[in-house]
């Protein structure tokens, strides 16, 4: 086994297990008892019918949703996601697909919103950087990364 582009796990150990997951939203059952693994080095695609649970499986994985029931294991110990910031420590960030942007910043702010890349003042250039980075990784064709997203 080979040490991922991370350095922090070999390719194919298992860094993230959910265990019996389920989401109730009162008398609703989002999700029951879902069993999902994720092995490092893996690219993992969850798909479905409308109305099966992904967005709420990404939600409880991205700490904006507690699990009803069910258990979370990171690297082997169990862990709790109580809000997005303890996911992203983790590693953990999700880009939701309701467009939740703000249509007046450009690509660059909106991708780093509230994870500026330095707390006491703004790298400019590292960020557009990292955002070209990371929108080729995605394959997204956009004219300018400074342009605002309304446009």
């Amino acid at each position: 086994m080979s040490e991922s582009p991370e350095g922090s796990a070999s390719v194919g150990e298992l860094v993230l297990s959910l265990r019996g997951i389920s989401k109730n939203f009162g008398a609703v059952s989002a999700l029951t008892d879902i069993d999902f693994d994720v092995h490092a080095g893996e690219v993992v695609a969850l798909v479905g019918d409308n109305g099966a649970g992904k967005s709420t499986l990404v939600k409880i994985l991205a700490g904006v949703h507690q699990p009803s029931s069910g258990t979370i294991n990171f690297r082997g110990r169990p862990v709790t996601l109580p809000d997005p910031r303890a996911a992203l420590t983790l590693g953990i960030a999700t880009v939701f697909q309701d467009l939740a942007l703000c249509e007046n910043l450009d690509v660059v702010a909106n991708i780093f919103l509230g994870n500026e890349l330095s707390p006491l003042r703004l790298d400019e250039v590292a960020m557009e950087m990292r955002a070209w980075t990371l929108l080729n990784e995605l394959s997204a064709r956009i004219p300018s990364v400074r342009e605002a997203v309304a446009s």
